[in-house]
């Protein structure tokens, strides 16, 4: 998608000396509708993309929602690279918070979004083999 973005002149790079920045530019309609998504996501700020994650991982680890796949997959990232207590100041790490990240770590949170996409995938395609046969007339 980036590609596709940095292609049609709707995002850039920009080399950096550890990393390379990239940033959204320009505005108006995409020429692809698979390419929004991507744009709009590239074109939200940094800083309320970290608040968005900061605030689902903390809903999961301390008040015990279930989180949603990439959630639940940057919250045993967090657990297994041992970083998760340098986020102290937003989630207060204690014993529970470890145990919960433990706990995402080998949990089977990506199986069940798997599943669910694959469920999602034989229903779209069981719907098209069902409208094509019923609608587009026989010869």
């Amino acid at each position: 998608m980036l590609t596709d973005l940095a292609l049609i002149g709707r995002a850039e790079a920009e080399k950096r000396a550890l990393w390379t920045r990239v940033e959204a530019i320009g505005d108006g309609a995409m020429p692809d509708v698979l390419l929004d998504p991507a744009w709009s996501y590239l074109a939200e700020k940094p800083r309320e993309r970290r608040a968005s994650l900061i605030e689902r991982v903390r809903a999961a680890l301390i008040d015990g929602e279930t989180p949603d796949p990439r959630t639940a997959a940057s919250i045993a990232l967090l657990s297994a690279s041992g970083t998760l207590p340098q986020f102290h100041a937003e989630i207060p790490c204690n014993g529970d918070v470890y145990t919960r990240g433990k706990e995402l770590e080998r949990g089977d949170w990506g199986a069940a979004a798997a599943s669910s996409a694959v469920a999602r995938t034989t229903n779209a395609v069981i719907a098209n083999a069902v409208i094509a046969a019923t609608v587009l007339p026989r010869n």
